[in-house]
């Protein structure tokens, strides 16, 4: 049987019956065991933290009361969740959107009286189902695997990190986290099964600075940038004036400015998928039809095309083909002011196949047509051992 733990703070006598009767009404449509914790004020919430924290869902009364009747907000839960960076699927009554709401993950804000709870337990249960918990919860595999790489790798290693961040602490941490993400790669080297399109992309992009991988848009046109990450680091540079000299500030010392180390940005063009395809049907000499459709767009899927490599559409993203023939150099300042922000990013994992096949796509050497029709009848009789 399912199993379904949710944590319900509501001081509400009428409110808390009417969800644990809608409980058991789900109960018995779905087959599944439902457990609830109830809170009815913020000290009932903190007496029961440890429990609610391996809770499959949160549902959370935004206008709480105290046992001395004073007032206090439910937003004091959902501060509690987004401060410690716990992870469980939230709805929240209320009549008004707090922004601070928005900044806990899971969360649907909900009008009592306006959504069924049914609804609402059904939803939980979704997530649940998705296996997105089994990850990301607060009883998660990430958390477990973090755990096994702390104690079976780094806790072995502590004595050169706490030498290393003697020298520089946040450098220090910047290849703690980079080398704990390679020892957490440890645990999909094994995997072999296809992945979903969803994992080709981060999205929404989690930096706004340009690198490989970006892609940028301008006048209705999308384009991947290429340029190799360590041209693309911003740097400190001396500012300088129109006569070359070295600008200083009021103390006399020299004025800095961050820029990338490339005067150069390269980007490559993301072509529609429909025009690409009708490029491959031209190109093959073939009319349209459900045969020869799947047919083209099996080399363009499996990037059978030298110079094309297929991006899927995902999220706000309608894909395409990335053109290595059509590439475009612009200046980083240029880059900025005329091309929009980064709509969305390829993974690293997906980005280095798209390097080397446009780096094989200008490296390669083709040779003359050789007429081999002199010395073809000799080698057909030399091989044909039947004779």
């Amino acid at each position: 049987m399912n199993y379904l733990k949710l944590a319900l703070i509501e001081d509400d006598q009428t409110t808390i019956e009417t969800f644990e009767r809608s409980c058991k009404v789900f109960e018995r449509q779905v087959k599944i065991k439902i457990d609830i914790i109830k809170c009815r004020n913020l000290s009932e919430f903190e007496s029961k933290i440890l429990d609610i924290i391996g809770c499959d869902g949160l549902i959370v009364d935004m206008a709480l009361t105290q046992a001395s009747e004073s007032e206090e907000s439910g937003l004091q839960v959902i501060e509690y969740f987004s401060n410690n960076k716990i992870i469980i699927p939230t709805v929240v009554f209320t009549g008004t959107q707090d922004p601070v709401i928005s900044s806990h993950p899971f969360i649907d804000i909900m009008v009592k009286g306006e959504v069924a709870n049914e609804e609402i337990i059904d939803n939980f249960l979704k997530i649940k189902s998705s296996g997105i918990l089994d990850i990301l919860g607060g009883k998660g595999l990430l958390k477990e695997y973090m755990y096994n790489v702390f104690h079976n790798n780094i806790n072995k290693q502590k004595k050169r990190w706490i030498d290393h961040s003697g020298n520089n602490l946040e450098e220090t941490k910047k290849a703690l986290l980079r080398h704990t993400i390679n020892h957490l790669f440890q645990y999909l080297e094994e995997d072999s099964s296809k992945v979903f399109v969803e994992e080709m992309y981060i999205y929404p992009p989690i930096s706004k600075i340009i690198s490989p991988g970006c892609i940028v848009r301008k006048d209705k046109t999308d384009y991947l940038v290429l340029t190799p990450a360590c041209d693309l680091v911003p740097r400190a540079y001396k500012e300088k004036d129109e006569n070359g000299e070295v600008k200083k500030s009021s103390e006399g010392e020299p004025i800095f400015t961050m820029k990338p180390k490339t005067n150069c940005v390269l980007l490559a063009e993301i072509q529609p998928l429909e025009k690409s395809l009708q490029e491959v049907l031209e190109m093959d000499n073939l009319s349209r039809s459900p045969k020869t459709i799947k047919k083209c767009l099996d080399k363009i899927f499996k990037d059978v095309l030298e110079y094309y490599h297929f991006l899927p559409d995902a999220f706000d993203f309608k894909g395409g083909t990335v053109l290595f023939r059509s590439i475009t150099s612009v200046e980083p300042e240029k880059l900025a002011n005329e091309y929009s922000s980064i709509i969305i990013r390829v993974s690293p994992f997906f980005l280095n196949n798209i390097q080397a096949r446009f780096s094989r796509y200008y490296a390669r050497q083709g040779q003359p047509d050789i007429d081999y029709s002199s010395f073809m009848e000799e080698k057909i009789a030399m091989y044909n051992v039947n004779t």
